[in-house]
């Protein structure tokens, strides 16, 4: 079997409120229900649920706090694409983490949050000998 990543799920305290934060910064809902929303990307899916009921069919708690062991990262072809994603993130409701900054390695990132804590890093490398972009827009790696 060939690693894929189908679907990244998100659980959240408020569907409806998280439903139209990710509206509000780009995503388009292409099935909604009373339990999930789901968002077409370039990659995997999108799917927002209750964040309980996530915790639940893990059979899991739902506690949790601080620092979660995950990052999810959109990839940029310009550096003001980084700026202008996290100046709309922020327009929505979501906040900063670490603002905008040229990086060390020479790329160009900031880290936002969600409503729900969920980090997003958002990135622009010059460096196409790691990542690039192919002719569908979809990133992979070189």
């Amino acid at each position: 079997m060939k690693p894929h990543l189908s679907i990244v799920t998100l659980g959240v305290k408020d569907l409806e409120r998280s439903a139209q934060f990710y509206e509000a910064v780009g995503f388009e809902a292409h099935r909604r229900s009373p339990e999930v929303v789901y968002f077409q990307t370039l990659g995997p899916i999108l799917a927002l649920t209750s964040w309980d009921a996530l915790a639940g069919n893990a059979q899991l708690s739902p506690c949790g706090a601080g620092f979660r062991g995950q990052r999810l990262m959109s990839n940029f072809r310009t550096a003001a694409q980084v700026r202008e994603a996290y100046e709309e993130w922020l327009a929505a409701g979501g906040y900063s983490v670490r603002p905008p900054a040229d990086r060390e390695w020479g790329g160009y990132t900031a880290v936002v949050a969600d409503l729900d804590a969920h980090l997003w890093e958002f990135i622009y490398t010059p460096h196409e000998d790691f990542v690039r972009f192919n002719k569908f827009g979809q990133l992979e790696l070189s």
